[in-house]
């Protein structure tokens, strides 16, 4: 039953589809040009930094900054196996937003394991592991943020 509503579904856009492209070519012609456009603006990075200042070791990064909205990656080359232990913290000194994600070498979302609350107040520790080698990287995001953020890891 499902299945036949689905194919009936398409044959239906399929035909309206044929109907346009032969009875309003200019119309076809300017959706066949207009909808690639659209979805190469998904790919342009919309990033908005000002007065931004970062101090990074081997182990450790912190941005302090007047307006942040977008996302900033923080790489980590990791090994096989290996377990990494992040501690972040968000100094918030407006109504903005913040967050964070981990992606691996192929772009995918790494679980995460929240440990408790860390001895400092208001940093969140989290743990993840490396499934294989690969660049990892732990990306901040802001929204309309100002403050700042500190992001120390420890790799066993």
């Amino acid at each position: 039953m499902i299945a036949g509503a689905v194919g009936a579904l398409c044959a239906f856009i399929y035909a309206f589809s044929s109907y346009l492209f032969h009875r309003k070519k200019k119309f076809a012609w300017v959706i066949l040009l207009v909808f690639p456009l659209l979805l190469s603006v998904r790919l342009y990075d919309f990033t908005s930094k000002k007065d931004w200042t970062i101090k990074e070791t081997n182990s450790s990064f912190s941005a302090e900054f007047e307006y942040f909205n977008g996302k900033h990656e923080i790489l980590l080359p990791l090994k096989k196996g290996e377990k990494v232990t992040s501690y972040l913290s968000f100094t918030q000194l407006n109504e903005g937003g913040y967050g964070y994600h981990i992606l691996d070498h192929n772009k995918e979302y790494v679980g995460m394991k929240e440990l408790a609350e860390s001895e400092e107040e208001g940093t969140q520790a989290i743990q993840f592991h490396a499934i294989q080698s690969g660049v990892y990287k732990i990306i901040v995001t802001g929204d309309d943020l100002k403050g700042k953020i500190d992001v120390n890891w420890e790799i066993d």
